[in-house]
């Protein structure tokens, strides 16, 4: 549901498993940039969302961008040291562009508050939410606790849907029988099956062969929205990195919340939490890192352990935590999140909900070492049918041409011809490739610091 999205195919520079050669080049990270406030804030007074909005999903129809987001209240009987007392409420906002945000009146009779203003229902800790046209209804992950009166995990989560994304058929019946599973992604749609995606943590989870995996980012699959499987390998997972942290992951770099999945056809895209250095504690520090996936099952980061999103030295927030949604303008790629007020991983933390922005598929670009040549060969990629035009996402100085050329799988010229091009476009057609073609190779040639090359696309 989201107008912006082209029928294309995107190739990005981030992937290394693409080049067959790289040559004098260097692959840089492109960090989002936060706006420097919140789009939409906290409430005040007595309102649901009083002490934190976190957990942002985002979806426009078309005309308007509908959000989720889960909301913490907190009134005078209130009590940090039991968080049970903080009231967790699931809200909803409107928006014509994106970042200016109305919180709606609904008038529901919402149980645990007097003035419920724009709650939807009580009783959510985090969630996700989606839209699936193939059912042409919305469907949440929703995660919540199972009350049982035990010690270690009680959160599992259930699968709720919804025709119009307001009225809400609750099921509090646990999808999974594991304990300490935390979900802030919706139900996607990734290679056939949906996925649940969230963050397992031991002793709950384990490695297959039983050994601890502290915070890490387990999987559950379902082909028809109600029967859900463990996938059991971590989809992405941190190992210790020495003996002592073997014993000890919580002071250790760990996952959060596991990520949030963006199918983008051949390649899936994410963004990874970061726990720095993990434990409920006033240094923990939490950031986003890029994470991607051809096959849904094996996630990776280009940059290990590198922030993508993160709170600058004059930021409005502190940690961030990541939330469900991309959204594509024509120019531009946009990432909503929720900031909270202080790094510490405790509930005293404050919370409030922004968006950062990048250039379009901007997520990391190479550029040459030095003023020589610069040049990037493919590795042979297999046409589909609809491939017909080549598009590069790219910024190079006029007086210092990008060149592209086309080879075939030996590295012979298709076409005898070296297309230049230069300024700043996110968009620069390049050819059409040739009728019978079934595979090609990119062949880039640019020069110096200042030519980045972001990505392409193979287009109908």
């Amino acid at each position: 549901m989201n107008t912006h999205e082209l029928s294309n195919r995107s190739f990005f520079a981030f992937e290394k498993e693409l080049w067959k050669e790289v040559r004098n080049a260097d692959l840089h990270i492109n960090p989002f940039k936060p706006l420097d406030h919140p789009v939409l804030k906290r409430g005040g007074g007595m309102s649901p969302d009083n002490h934190r909005a976190i957990s942002p999903s985002v979806i426009y129809d078309g005309e308007k961008f509908t959000m989720w987001y889960t909301g913490l209240h907190i009134n005078k009987n209130s009590s940090f040291k039991d968080h049970r007392t903080v009231k967790h409420f699931m809200c909803t906002a409107t928006s014509k562009d994106g970042i200016t945000w109305r919180k709606p009146n609904l008038k529901r009779n919402v149980p645990n508050i007097a003035n419920p203003k724009n709650a939807l229902f009580y009783g959510v800790l985090l969630a996700g939410v989606d839209y699936l046209p193939e059912v042409s209804k919305y469907a949440m992950a929703l995660s919540f606790s199972n009350g049982r009166r035990k010690e270690g995990g009680q959160t599992t989560f259930s699968l709720i849907t919804s025709k119009n994304g307001h009225d809400w058929e609750i099921n509090r019946t646990p999808a999974i029988s594991h304990q300490h599973f935390e979900t802030c992604t919706g139900p996607k749609k990734l290679n056939g099956c949906y996925w649940v995606i969230g963050q397992g943590i031991s002793p709950h989870f384990h490695l297959p062969d039983g050994s601890k995996c502290g915070r890490s980012a387990f999987g559950f699959y379902s082909k028809d929205l109600k029967t859900w499987k463990l996938y059991p390998f971590p989809l992405f997972y941190y190992p210790p990195e020495n003996e002592f942290l073997k014993d000890h992951q919580h002071l250790g770099f760990q996952n959060h919340l596991g990520f949030t999945a963006w199918n983008r056809g051949r390649i899936n895209l994410g963004m990874v939490g970061h726990f720095w250095p993990g434990g409920f504690a006033q240094n923990v520090r939490f950031t986003n890192g890029l994470i991607y996936s051809h096959d849904c099952l094996n996630w990776r980061e280009p940059f290990p352990k590198t922030p993508v999103l993160y709170a600058g030295g004059n930021s409005w927030f502190q940690s961030v935590i990541q939330g469900n949604s991309f959204y594509q303008t024509d120019t531009e790629t946009w990432f909503w999140f929720s900031g909270s007020d202080h790094q510490g991983n405790t509930w005293e933390a404050n919370s409030n909900i922004g968006l950062a922005k990048i250039r379009r598929d901007g997520f990391a670009y190479y550029s040459g070492r030095d003023d020589t040549e610069s040049v990037l060969i493919t590795h042979p990629m297999e046409l589909n049918p609809e491939d017909r035009v080549v598009y590069i996402n790219a910024e190079t100085p006029a007086d210092c041409p990008m060149t592209v050329e086309l080879l075939d799988m030996y590295m012979e010229p298709i076409i005898r011809k070296k297309y230049k091009f230069s300024g700043n476009n996110i968009f620069t057609k390049i050819c059409e490739l040739p009728e019978n073609c079934k595979n090609i190779r990119l062949h880039i040639s640019f020069r110096g610091l200042s030519s980045r090359l972001y990505s392409f696309d193979l287009r109908p």
